[in-house]
Formats: structure tokens, C-alpha cells, sequence
């Protein structure tokens, strides 16, 4: 198989797992973002979520969103975003 059609066929079986995975995340129940849970806490998403809302005081649903933001920028392949974003994050909010 040449090269490129591998590459077209490893993207396509990464686009179709990605979707799947997507398919099953719900915005308000956590068990569901095993991404965020793998690696993540209640106090990553509260710091993200200040980040995000430009150091605002958040409230509960805005922390809910910053657990589902961060699940789904992980399953989009972005890990950096959300591991620089919550450097920042941690530095200006940490105390």
C-alpha cells in the first residue's frame, strides 16, 4: 500500500473512533468524559474555567462546561491547548 492511502486509511479509522467517542460524551453527566477524567481534576476545571472567562469568579455550570470543553479539545487531538491553557491558568490563579 503506498504511503499516502496508509496515511488516508490510519485518518479515517481516527476520524471514525474520534466520532464515536464524541457520540457518547453528554455535557452533564462527567463519567461520560473519560478524557477529562483520565488525567484531569475538579481543580484543573475550575482554573480553566477562570482562564477561559478571563479570571471572572465561576459558578457551577461554568465548570461543567470547562470539564466538557476539555474532554472534547482532548478527543479533537489538542492536548497542547488545554495543557498550556491550564499552565497559564495555574499561574495566574494558583495561589
Amino acid at each position: 500500500m503506498p504511503y499516502h492511502e496508509a496515511i488516508n486509511t490510519i485518518n479515517g479509522v481516527l476520524g471514525s473512533a474520534r466520532n464515536q467517542y464524541l457520540m457518547t460524551t453528554r455535557f452533564n453527566n462527567t463519567r461520560t468524559l473519560r478524557l477529562y477524567n483520565h488525567g484531569f481534576n475538579y481543580n484543573d476545571a475550575v482554573l480553566l474555567a477562570r482562564f477561559w472567562n478571563n479570571g471572572r469568579r465561576v459558578t457551577p455550570y461554568e465548570i461543567m462546561r470547562s470539564k466538557y470543553r476539555i474532554d472534547q479539545t482532548l478527543a479533537n487531538g489538542n492536548d497542547e491547548y488545554i495543557s498550556s491553557s491550564l499552565e497559564q491558568a495555574k499561574r495566574l490563579y494558583s495561589n
